[in-house]
C-alpha cells in the first residue's frame, strides 16, 4: 500500500511512518507529496553580449553597494515643451550648448551636446508641476556628448527649458547581482551553477505584419486591455499545449501616426536604422548584429514591436528559447479574455534602458488617452534603482495610477527577501537593502502596483478545524478522504491542508500574491514550465483584467480579497499570505 501512495508521511520528529499503522495525533503528521517536481528553476542562460553592441562596453558601475550601471556620456533630461520659445533640445540631432559646474568649482563650463532622441509621446501634463502646483508640459529627452569630456555631468542652468532636478543618468535595467548589465527578464537564479547552454545571436527584427483576420482576434472596445511592456510580440497563429490553433487577441490604437499595433522604443535600434545620421550614428550602423535594422527606417522600427528575443542552444541549433514578450502575451490571452497591447522596450538579448522604459510607459499613457481601455500594464522584469531614477520612475507610476491603470510587477527570480527603505527613495548605501523595481513600488499606496511571486506546495498537514474553506482550495474533499483512507485514519472531523513555500523573491511588505503551481506551458512542444515570476505575473494580469471588466472601480483590497485565498507559507513571506492557484 505504501508503494502505491503518492506521498510520504512523517511524524513531528521528521521520522517516516508506515501508512496503516496506528497514529496517536494526526495533527502532528506532515504529508510530503512525492510527485512534486524538483526541476531546476530555470535553465542556465548566458546572454552573450557582443562588445560591439554597446550593451556592456559603455556601462560603468557608479554605486558599489548596489552596482547600478549607467551609460556614460549620456543623460536623460525632462524639458519643458510650453512657452513662447521652443527649446532646441526638442529637436533630434540638434547640437546644443549646456553649462555644467565641475565638482569643487563655481565656474560654469560650456559643453556641446547632441540630442539623440526626443520621445515620440510627451509626458502627461500633470507629471511635473511648478512651485505653484501648476502643470508643466514636458517631454523626455536623451542627449550625449563627446567622450573627451567627463563621463558623468550634472547641468547647472535651465536656459533651454531643462527641469534641473529631473536630470538623470540613462541606467541599464538590470537583474542583480550581476556586476555587468544583466538581463532583467530571463536571468536565472542567483549563483546558479548549471553550465550555460544558450547564447544570443544577431537580431531577426522585422516589420510586424498582420496579413488577415486569421492572424488575430479583434478586441471589443469595452474590454480591458493589458499593455505588455516587454520584448514585443510575434503575431502568428500558434498551436497551444493541446495542439489547438490559437490567434492572439490584439488591440488596435486609433493613431494617425500609425502606432496602431504597438510601439518599439529601443533607442539603439533607431540609431542603426536606414535614416539614422550616417556620421553621428555610424557606430550603431556598423554593428553586425544589427544588420537587419540598417534596411529599415526609424518609422518602421518604432511602429513595429516585433519580438526578436531569441536564445539559441549552442549544442542544438533546433532548440530555440525566448520570445519572452510573446509568451507573456499568450498567457494573458489564454488565461483571460483581455487583448494585449505590445510595447517593446527590451532588445533581442533581453536588455533595456531606463530611457526606453520611460518612452514605453508614455506610449501606454498615450494609448489610454486615445480611449484604448488599458486597465493593466504587465511588467515582467525587475531591476535595481538608486535615488535619482527612483524619483523619475515614481512620477511615471503616479501618472499610471491617475489614469486608473494597474501595474502588475514580477518579484524577481533570486529567492531573496525584497527590502527597501520604506517609502523613501533608495540611497544605495545599505548593502542589506535589496530593492527591485517596479516590484518595490507595491508598498506605496499612492501607486497601483501589485507584485507577484511563485510558490508551490511544500507539504500537507492535518488539522481538526478550518479557519475558512479556502484553506483547502487546491485539494478537494474527495481527495482528502482518499488520502485519509490510505493512511488508515478516520477522516470525519479532520482536514488536510497544504503548506506552501516560495520559489523566488518574497517579502511581507512588497510581494502581494503568490501563484501556486503546477505551472503549465502554453505552447506546443514547450519543455519547461512557467514557474518564474515573469510568467506568474502575466497570469495575474489576465485574471485582474477579467475582474476589472465587471468591477472597474475596485480598490486594491477588493481585488486581493476577491482574487486570492490565504494559506500558510513556511519559506519566505507574502503580504497577508495571499495566494492564487494557476488555473
Amino acid at each position: 500500500m505504501a508503494k502505491k501512495a503518492s506521498f510520504t508521511v512523517f511524524d513531528e520528529f521528521n521520522k517516516q511512518i508506515i501508512p496503516g499503522n496506528p497514529v496517536k495525533d494526526p495533527t502532528k503528521l506532515i504529508i510530503k507529496p512525492t510527485d512534486i517536481s524538483e526541476k531546476t528553476l530555470l535553465d542556465s542562460i548566458t546572454i552573450a553580449g557582443n562588445p560591439k553592441s554597446g550593451l556592456w562596453k559603455t556601462s560603468q558601475q557608479t554605486d558599489k553597494a548596489v552596482s547600478v550601471m549607467p551609460i556614460p556620456f549620456q543623460k536623460i533630461l525632462i524639458v519643458k515643451t510650453g512657452g513662447k520659445i521652443k527649446s532646441p533640445l526638442l529637436t533630434e540631432n540638434n547640437s546644443v550648448t549646456l553649462n555644467y559646474t565641475p565638482v569643487g568649482s563655481n565656474v560654469l563650463i560650456p559643453l556641446q551636446v547632441r540630442v539623440v532622441r526626443v520621445c515620440e509621446f510627451a509626458n502627461p501634463n500633470d507629471e511635473y508641476k511648478d512651485t505653484h502646483q501648476q502643470a508643466i508640459p514636458t517631454n523626455t529627452i536623451l542627449i550625449e556628448w563627446e567622450k573627451t569630456n567627463p563621463a558623468f555631468i550634472t547641468f547647472s542652468d535651465n536656459q533651454n527649458g531643462i527641469l534641473l532636478d529631473s536630470q538623470i543618468e540613462n541606467f541599464y535595467l538590470q537583474d542583480p547581482p550581476n556586476n555587468k548589465p544583466g538581463d532583467p527578464i530571463t536571468s536565472a537564479m542567483e549563483d546558479d551553477d548549471v553550465p550555460a547552454h544558450y547564447s544570443v545571436r544577431k537580431t531577426v527584427f522585422k516589420k510586424l505584419t498582420i496579413g488577415s483576420d486569421e492572424d488575430i482576434q479583434a478586441n471589443s472596445s469595452t474590454k480591458p486591455v493589458v499593455a505588455v511592456v516587454d520584448t514585443g510580440i510575434k503575431i502568428v497563429p500558434y498551436p497551444d499545449r493541446n495542439n489547438a490553433l490559437q490567434r492572439f487577441k490584439f488591440v488596435e490604437v486609433p493613431d494617425p501616426l500609425e502606432y496602431k499595433y504597438g510601439y518599439c522604443s529601443v533607442t539603439d535600434y533607431l540609431r542603426a536604422s536606414q535614416d539614422a545620421d550616417p556620421a553621428l550614428d555610424r557606430y550603431y550602423k556598423s554593428i553586425a548584429d544589427y544588420e537587419p535594422l540598417t534596411l529599415m527606417s526609424k518609422a518602421d522600427i518604432k511602429h513595429n514591436p516585433f519580438d526578436d528575443h531569441l536564445l539559441y542552444n549552442d549544442a542544438d541549433i533546433t532548440d530555440i528559447k525566448g520570445r519572452h514578450g510573446t509568451t507573456i502575451s499568450a498567457i494573458i490571452n489564454q488565461k483571460g479574455d483581455a487583448a494585449v497591447l505590445p510595447v517593446k522596450v527590451f532588445n533581442y538579448g533581453g536588455f533595456g534602458t531606463l530611457y526606453d522604459l520611460l518612452c514605453g510607459l508614455n506610449y501606454v499613457l498615450y494609448s489610454h488617452q486615445k480611449n484604448v481601455p488599458v486597465r493593466v500594464v504587465n511588467l515582467s522584469f525587475a531591476g535595481i534603482l538608486t535615488k535619482e531614477p527612483y524619483r523619475i520612475l515614481h512620477n511615471k507610476f503616479l501618472c499610471l495610477a491617475r489614469a486608473e491603470i494597474w501595474a502588475v510587477a514580477a518579484a524577481g527570480n533570486s529567492h531573496r527577501e525584497l527590502r527597501f527603505n520604506g517609502g523613501q527613495p533608495p540611497g544605495g548605501t545599505d548593502k542589506q537593502v535589496w530593492n527591485l523595481f517596479p516590484a518595490c513600488f507595491s508598498h506605496d499606496k499612492q501607486l497601483r502596483v501589485i507584485t507577484i511571486t511563485s510558490v508551490e506546495i511544500a507539504y500537507y498537514k492535518i488539522v481538526k478545524s478550518l479557519k475558512n474553506s479556502a484553506s483547502t482550495k487546491l485539494i478537494s474533499r474527495q481527495k482528502q478522504i482518499s488520502m485519509f483512507k490510505k493512511l488508515g485514519l478516520p477522516w470525519q472531523g479532520y482536514y488536510i491542508v497544504p503548506v506552501y513555500k516560495t520559489l523566488y523573491n518574497y517579502s511581507k511588505k512588497f510581494v502581494n500574491v503568490g501563484i501556486v503551481g503546477p505551472f503549465k506551458h502554453v505552447f506546443r512542444n514547450a519543455t519547461s514550465d512557467l514557474r518564474p515570476t515573469s510568467f506568474t505575473a502575466a497570469f495575474f494580469s489576465a485574471k485582474l483584467a477579467a475582474f476589472l471588466m465587471d468591477n472597474p472601480d475596485a480598490s486594491r483590497q477588493q481585488i486581493l480579497n476577491n482574487q486570492t485565498f490565504t494559506g500558510t507559507i513556511i519559506d519566505g513571506g507574502i503580504e497577508g499570505d495571499r495566494l492564487m492557484g494557476y488555473e
